[in-house]
């Protein structure tokens, strides 16, 4: 029955945070790799104050959506350059043809 009481009475950090947070958070966030990894720990780690967890979530939504629009315009991107790139290879057969 304690084990109950204990798990229903931890409370959630959610105190504002200081400008210094936020910046050594941004700082954190910047590292390559290192910063990926941090946003996992804080968006599913139970640690973590509550609004840097509901950032952390937000931040890899929002990059999640940015990656895949990359993947879209560079597949659409790639796809026009290898469909003209026979119209320039013909062209340049003609031009070696005319001399």
């Amino acid at each position: 029955m304690e084990d109950v009481q204990q798990v229903y009475s931890r409370v959630e950090d959610t105190s504002v945070m200081s400008i210094k947070d936020w910046v050594i958070t941004l700082i954190i966030t910047a590292i390559p790799l290192v910063g990926i990894v941090m946003l996992f720990v804080w968006a599913f780690g139970s640690d973590a104050n509550l609004n840097k967890r509901n950032w952390a979530k937000a931040a890899l939504i929002t990059a999640a959506i940015f990656a895949v629009l990359y993947f879209v315009v560079f597949i659409l991107f790639m796809g026009l350059i290898f469909s003209g790139g026979s119209e320039i290879s013909e062209g340049l057969r003609e031009l070696e043809n005319m001399n």
